[in-house]
């Protein structure tokens, strides 16, 4: 696919508008629909997809889904315009791939990344852990680049789809799981889940074959991905900046892009984060791009002794750190300043913490607020750090203790 910039792309586009009877093949590269200057314009959409995003099954551009989308957002007073590129037969692996080029070439505010149905397909083999890896890697790219991620998954499979019926079987039954997992990880990492699989299962005359819809299931398709945008815009939302659940291989050596040690050794181990060197003071981070930023970390492991989470941070010795002393059932909030760190808030007599609580250190303009499992238990003023875009994890004690997940809000 080459990129021909907007105005090749909008004039392209304008003269397939003029023949509704285009057919669509494999593949699709457009943009439709209109920006608004009301207040509720979702900006730019990039779809990225398969063979239902380029619109295989419709009878027409006009009646693809991607074209559809900024026609049903409109019933629910909002406006957009999608951009699309869809590949027939591709993976979600592909899409990845796709994505660094795509978000340079668009600067998207939104992508809708599909949770493509071939990547259920039981001839293709591909394991439920590689799709989620995939999804998690595209978020992370596309929350880089300054656009909010939206994930649609699949809808059913009908049986026509395979000669082979126990291929077909295999994949309905995969797809179910695959789904589930998708589910899952869009909560994990607080972004929008359109779930086109309940609006169209148990639903009659929406199939061009198998797996693709016909125009009725495009516009289903439409209205059911312009419904997840709206009951998003009706509710407010934290922005996730970057989320890591730290689900790949043991390494002793390093957490990985895009994390950086500012001191001592990380790695992972059993799909956790860890100080390697274990040393008191060990400090991890990731460049949030806002000094004010939310930091939640999920406390993992079976010996607990003491957690500890960075906030607006220049470097090593500068920022704000708030620990938990495990043993002693405090909370404490310090300011570093110059590799020097002063004691601004104490909290006693907490609970006793367990694994699988989750620890939130808050930085809000001079506001520096801690919980656990949601429950405010220090909060200070301070302006000694007005700015400093990293945050992230550090080790309180001369053992190494770990967090099962990470994540960055605003």
């Amino acid at each position: 696919m080459t990129f021909t910039g907007f105005a090749a792309q909008l004039a392209a586009l304008a003269a397939q508008a003029m023949d509704p009877t285009t057919p669509l093949g494999a593949s699709l590269d457009g943009i439709f629909g209109a920006t608004s200057t009301n207040g509720k314009d979702i900006g730019l959409i990039l779809v990225v997809g398969d063979s239902i995003a380029a619109g295989t099954g419709a009878s027409s551009t006009a009646t693809a889904f991607p074209a559809l989308v900024p026609a049903a957002l409109s019933q629910y007073g909002l406006t957009g315009t999608t951009v699309v590129s869809a590949v027939g037969g591709n993976q979600t692996a592909d899409q990845l791939a796709r994505l660094p080029a795509l978000l340079s070439a668009y600067a998207p505010a939104e992508v809708l990344f599909m949770a493509t149905v071939n990547d259920s397909r039981a001839d293709l083999s591909i394991p439920t852990a590689a799709t989620i890896a995939n999804i998690r890697a595209a978020a992370n790219l596309s929350r880089l680049a300054g656009a909010r991620f939206t994930v649609v998954n699949s809808a059913p499979i009908n049986p026509v789809w395979f000669n082979n019926p126990a291929d077909t079987l295999a994949s309905a039954r995969k797809a179910v799981d695959t789904n589930a997992a998708v589910a899952a990880l869009c909560a994990e990492l607080g972004v929008t889940f359109v779930d086109v699989y309940s609006a169209f299962f148990g639903a009659i005359g929406l199939g061009f074959d198998g797996v693709h819809p016909n125009d009725a299931g495009h516009a289903l398709w439409a209205d059911t991905i312009a419904a997840g945008y709206a009951l998003r815009a009706a509710r407010p939302t934290l922005r996730t900046l970057f989320a890591d659940g730290f689900n790949r291989a043991d390494s002793p050596t390093t957490l990985g892009s895009p994390w950086a040690a500012w001191v001592g050794t990380w790695g992972v181990t059993a799909n956790r984060a860890c100080s390697v060197t274990a040393a008191d003071g060990d400090i991890a981070v990731v460049n949030a791009g806002s000094p004010n930023v939310a930091v939640h970390t999920t406390i993992g492991g079976s010996s607990l002794h003491g957690f500890g989470a960075i906030a607006r941070g220049a470097d090593a010795a500068n920022h704000y750190y708030a620990g938990i002393s495990v043993g002693a059932h405090t909370l404490t909030i310090f300011k570093c300043v110059g590799g020097t760190y002063t004691v601004l808030a104490t909290a006693t007599g907490l609970p006793a913490t367990m694994p699988g609580d989750v620890f939130t250190f808050v930085a809000d303009g001079t506001h520096l607020m801690c919980y656990v499992n949601r429950y405010l238990y220090a909060a200070v003023e301070d302006s000694t750090h007005a700015a400093g875009n990293y945050a992230g994890l550090r080790n309180s004690n001369a053992v190494s203790d770990v967090y099962d997940t990470f994540k960055l809000t605003v």
